[in-house]
């Protein structure tokens, strides 16, 4: 099912209709002038609600010096979003600390405001995910299942792989993050 239609398919079933201070998660990569990209299925925190836009908060990490990127942790190198200069300045800074490595780490939050095409149902973005995996990665070869490498492997394999395919960048993106989310946390 194309991202497009799997919004309709769950607007229309109310499945997209999220309560505040509930976790929700984009559909699709999310551009905003004010922030940057969202990427497709982070953890949203729901605040609020105003016709169809939400007031969400994104929670995670980022390493020393690198303020553009929010990681969903410092051992799971998912990127959740990825700034521009605003979204920068809207970063509220939290608690630092220092990983296994002895690199620096702190916690961060942003809240913005985006457009209701989230879901409340990860599992849903997944198995659109693995559809799309069957369909087109056992074309050339036994579709990888998510457990076969950790969460920090999967976005170069996926790239690498992509570039044998007809899938366009959403598509890319969408099996990422199914690998990624669904991959060994080490």
């Amino acid at each position: 099912m194309k991202p497009s239609l799997l919004l309709l398919t769950m607007l229309l079933s109310g499945a997209a209709v999220a309560s505040t201070n509930t976790t929700v998660y984009p559909m699709t990569d999310m551009t905003l002038a004010n922030v940057g990209t969202i990427h497709i299925g982070a953890p949203l925190t729901e605040l609020s609600k105003n016709g169809q836009q939400l007031k969400i908060e994104i929670s995670g990490v980022q390493p020393a010096g690198n303020n553009q990127v929010i990681f969903l942790g410092a051992k799971q190198r998912i990127v959740l979003a990825t700034l521009n200069a605003d979204g920068v300045k809207a970063l509220k800074t939290g608690k630092a600390f220092t990983d296994a490595y002895g690199n620096q780490w702190h916690s961060v939050t942003l809240t913005a405001q985006i457009p209701n095409q989230v879901t409340a149902q990860q599992q849903q973005l997944w198995t659109e995910a693995a559809q799309l995996k069957d369909r087109s990665c056992s074309v050339c070869h036994a579709a990888p299942v998510p457990t076969q490498m950790s969460v920090n492997a999967w976005p170069s394999v996926v790239k690498s792989m992509g570039g044998r395919t007809d899938l366009t960048q959403a598509q890319l993106q969408l099996l990422t993050s199914y690998y990624q989310y669904n991959a060994i946390h080490k």
